[in-house]
This record gives structure tokens, sequence and C-alpha cells, in this order.
């Protein structure tokens, strides 16, 4: 999809909302842009649909859309947009990405109170003036307090998925200069952090004190810190900041062990080096975990939480096999175009074949999920007409009937269980509610997964990284029910969840229970996200017997059947 062209589009709708427009006109460049994602059209395909006139067979977009939609393809701009733009302050349009806070409430805030940006806005909030303004109120203050605390995190930390892609990218222009003999990725992303802060590179010279490096570095945007052996910085192309570590050959493997622990691990490791006398020039990292007395430790397990039984030689964490992605036979929680995908099954079904699995759950939105084009009892039926027709032109994978059952108020489920009965798995998520009490929501999920149709309980703390906080509630006691009725909990991989937490999957593991590794994917492409969720999961030190989607198609249907 051409991303450029829908964030336009959003952006033209929410300035028409803030110069108080008509609604009409807003609503037509919101629906487009909806639309625009919906049809999962690419940039190239857009282009041909403006060229050949079929732009107007997408559902939502009109003849001035079209028009609209033509100027951005001839001339990579909206005019509107563009005029807008120099009516609205940049801070203006910054607030309304303010979670909780639409257009129309950010209108107020500029007109009324004439704020202008976050900043401003977090001190009027801070002198109270929020609440007395009408049609907002103290709670109204406190939770924009909250976004804006968000907002300020997701400034300064960034997802694993666009760290990890930007770092690809660098490693191959480093691993490319004539003066480079190797260069490693290190740090937090090297032990697959949820978020972080910048990206940090262990490179070696084929000579240390090389001109042509300095050269070759300064074009890739890189600046020095002054020292002759040390550091440079830049940033990636997403703005992450990025720390290059000079290192001799000698230094190198030393390097990355100190730059990719965390600071609790290397501690506690640098002790046992020195009680050791343990030499600083080693030829690579197994070298020096074997002059300590312990196997290579994945570069997922250097975390705090680790360090009590790796360094007191635990032999299950040491010698363990962790999972590893090559392991996953099955995606268990995908969406189609039948609810809010952007892939139909058939799409999804071969995406994930091509990933090497056997087997997919499709697990639409049931129909409490009106936002989600959430399925009906009667589209249900056809839907599982439609999977079973697929499942007879032998694709070279079995797509298994599922749903994403919203968990209702009270801890039910969507459907009736003669509904229930027809699907192969049933995710269990909550998807509403959120503001629940801790108590509240624990017996709410609890009752879900006593339930006996489900299956998995989806995105357990149902958190958005650097967007939104964990609901409140009693996890372990979740966990202990899950246990004790050999339910299946989701390390949910999409990079914008990751939740479970790896932390919190530790004491899943602890309580016997079984793990699916979920990619939640929208789009055939986000299937791919399941390396993420292995990369938690070795965080958690599971093992492929651990996670349930590692069984083949007929050991998993069993389970699932019988739990």
């Amino acid at each position: 999809m051409d991303e450029q062209l829908i964030t336009l589009l959003e952006q033209t709708a929410t300035l028409l909302e803030l110069n108080n427009e008509n609604p009409f006109k807003v609503s037509a460049f919101a629906n487009a842009a909806r639309a625009l994602e919906k049809s999962a059209l690419s940039a190239v395909d857009i282009v041909a649909a403006v060229e050949n006139g079929s732009l107007s067979s997408v559902q939502g977009i009109g003849k001035g859309l079209q028009e609209t939609i033509a100027e951005y393809v001839q001339t990579g701009s909206i005019t509107l947009y563009e005029d807008l733009k120099t009516q609205v302050p940049d801070g203006v349009l910054a607030m309304t990405t303010l979670r909780g806070l639409g257009a129309k409430k950010v209108r107020t805030l500029w007109r009324e109170l004439g704020l202008t940006s976050i900043e401003e806005l977090s001190t009027a909030c801070l002198n109270d003036r929020i609440a007395t303004l009408k049609g907002f109120g103290a709670k109204t203050q406190a939770n924009i307090l909250e976004s804006i605390a968000q907002w300020k995190t997701a400034q300064i930390f960034f997802h694993l998925h666009i760290a990890l892609r930007d770092a690809d990218e660098l490693l191959g222009q480093l691993r490319a200069l004539p003066a480079v003999k190797q260069a490693e990725l290190s740090g937090a992303a090297r032990r697959f952090a949820e978020v972080l802060t910048e990206l940090i590179f262990v490179v070696q010279l084929h000579s240390l004190f090389s001109d042509d490096f300095q050269e070759q570095i300064l074009s890739l945007g890189f600046t020095r810190n002054g020292a002759a052996h040390g550091y440079y910085y830049g940033a990636s192309s997403h703005g992450i900041p990025v720390r290059l570590m000079l290192a001799t050959a000698e230094e190198f493997a030393w390097a990355l062990v100190q730059t990719t622990g965390s600071p609790e691990y290397v501690e506690r490791l640098n002790a046992v080096c020195a009680e050791k006398n343990v030499s600083l020039t080693i030829a690579d990292e197994q070298s020096l975990y074997s002059a300590i007395g312990l196997p290579f430790v994945i570069p997922e397990l250097r975390e705090p939480e680790h360090c009590e039984r790796l360094f007191s030689q635990n032999q299950e964490l040491l010698t363990a096999e962790y999972i590893t992605t090559s392991q996953m036979r099955g995606v268990l929680h995908v969406h189609s175009t039948w609810s809010d995908g952007k892939n139909s099954i058939e799409e999804m079904a071969l995406a994930a074949k091509e990933l090497g699995h056997d087997y997919i759950a499709i697990c639409d939105h049931s129909k409490s999920a009106i936002y989600a084009n959430g399925l009906t009892e009667e589209r249900v039926k056809r839907q599982h007409e439609e999977i079973d027709l697929l499942n007879t032109k032998n694709l070279g994978i079995r797509i298994l009937k599922g749903i994403e059952s919203d968990i209702l108020a009270d801890g039910s489920l969507d459907y009736a269980d003669a509904v229930l009965d027809t699907f192969d798995v049933i995710v269990a998520s909550v998807h509403s509610g959120f503001t629940m009490s801790a108590e509240a929501m624990t017996g709410r999920v609890i009752r879900a997964l006593q339930h006996p149709h489900t299956t998995i309980l989806g995105h357990p703390t149902g958190r958005l990284l650097l967007a939104r906080k964990e609901y409140a509630i009693h996890l372990e006691e979740v966990m202990d029910i899950a246990a004790e009725y050999n339910k299946i909990i989701e390390i949910n991989a999409n990079p914008h969840r990751l939740d479970l937490t790896w932390r919190n999957a530790i004491l899943a593991k602890q309580r016997g229970i079984r793990l699916a590794i979920n990619t939640d994917a929208h789009n055939a492409r986000d299937i791919s996200f399941v390396h993420l969720g292995v990369s938690i999961a070795r965080k958690a030190a599971l093992q492929a017997a651990d996670v349930i989607n590692t069984l083949s198609l007929e050991d998993f249907l069993i389970f699932a059947k019988q739990h």
C-alpha cells in the first residue's frame, strides 16, 4: 500500500476538522484513507488505477477524492493538505496524536485556551486549566497527562522491528565499506529487547588508523567523538541514535560481549572473569564462556532475570536447546478480509506456506467487534464454506477454522455453544472495557478461560508498546487458572504488542502452561513477525516443547480438542 498517501489523506481529514470544516468533507477524506488501507492496493496499483480509471471501483472513494488521489500520483502532494497546513500550527496537529484526544477536542484546546503544542498542553494540565474547561473535567485532564507521558517515552524509545530493520540496512552499509573487516550488531537489539533507545555496532577495521574509513564513515552521516579509536555517532533511517564502537582484532570479541549484555549481566560476568583471571584478548565469545566454565549464553538471555541461574551453573538453563523459528509449524491467529485484515484467506495461507508452515488458523474478529467488521453467525457459516473449498484445492497448507472471540464484560464468549462447536481454534481476547478494576478484569478473563471452548488466551495484558499500558489484571491468578484448565496463553508477536512479555512467559512456563507464538497478522507480510515472538520465547528460555504451534497439524488438533 502507499502509506504516504494514506497518511496524507488522514492528516487532511484531521486538518479539516481542526479548521471546523464541513463534517461530510472530513468523513470523505477519512473514509478514503480507510478504503485504500482496506483494499491493500500497492503504490504501483494506485498509479495504475488512476491511469485506467478503475479507482472508482474502490468503495468509499468518490469522484472528488479520485481527483485528489490523481493529483498526488501526478505531483507527489495534495494542494488542499498543503494549504491547510499553513493554517494550523504543527504543534496543534501533533496534539491530535495523543491517545484519547481527537481533532474536535484539540480544536477546543487550541481555540479556547490558545494551546499550540504538547508542551503547552502539559503545562495547562499541571495548572488545572483543562479540568475546568467545559467538556473536559478532572478525569480527562488526568488521562491527557498520562497520554503525554506515553508520548514522551515514545520520543526516545523505538519498536524492535523498526530497530532491526534499520540495523540490517546499516550493517549492510558498514560491511560494504572497503576499510571495514567485520561489523556486528550489539546492544539491546542483539538481546531482542521489546523497545530500545539506540543501536550499537562493534566494528573492526583492516587498519585502525585508516584515513579511508574516516572518509567512508563520514559519508554515511556519522561524526567522530574526537578519539582516534573509540566511538562514532549517527542515526538510522528512522532516527534511532547509532553508536559505532571501533575495536582491534584482539578486542573485538570482548567488545561484543561488553556491549551486548545488560549492565547487571555484564557486571556479574566481569566479576567471574576477574576471579578466574580470564584474558580479555579472546578469539570469540564461545572461547570466553569456555574459559569461565560456561556453555555459550545466547544474547537473548543476557538479562538480570537470568543472572542467578546462569552464574550458579544451572544446567537446565545452560544446556537447553531454545526454540528457533525453523521449529514453528503452524500460524494460529491471523485475520483476513472477512473482518479487518488486508488479504484474503487464500493469500494468508499461501504466505504462511511460503514461510514453511504446515497449517494456519484464520481467527477473524467475532460479532461484537463491530468496529473490526466482526463476523455474524451467518458470515461464520459462509467463511467456513470458503475454508472447506480452499482445503480441497491442495494448497500445500491446511487452513483451520478459528475465531478471535471477544471476551465480553461478564467473561462469556461471543457466540452460543452451537456456533463455538464449529471452530477448530478459539482465541479469546479482551478488546474493550480496559478501565475495569483489576479484580473485575481478572474475574472476567478467568471466566473466559474456564469456558470449555476457549483454546488460547489472546494478548493477555492488552498493552500496546509506547502507546497503551497494560490494563489492570492479576496475571498470576489468571495463569493459575490457565494451568488448572490446561489452556494455552498467547505470546502475541505483533511488534506493537509482544504480549505476553518474556518475563511473564517465564512465570507461565513455571506453571507448566503451554504457550502459542501468534503473529495476529492483519496482512500476509506480517506473518513473518513470528520471528519476533520466537525471540520473546527465547528470552524466557522456552524450548520447542513449551510452544504449542511447534506441534504437527495432527498433534495440534488432538491437543486443541482435548483442552
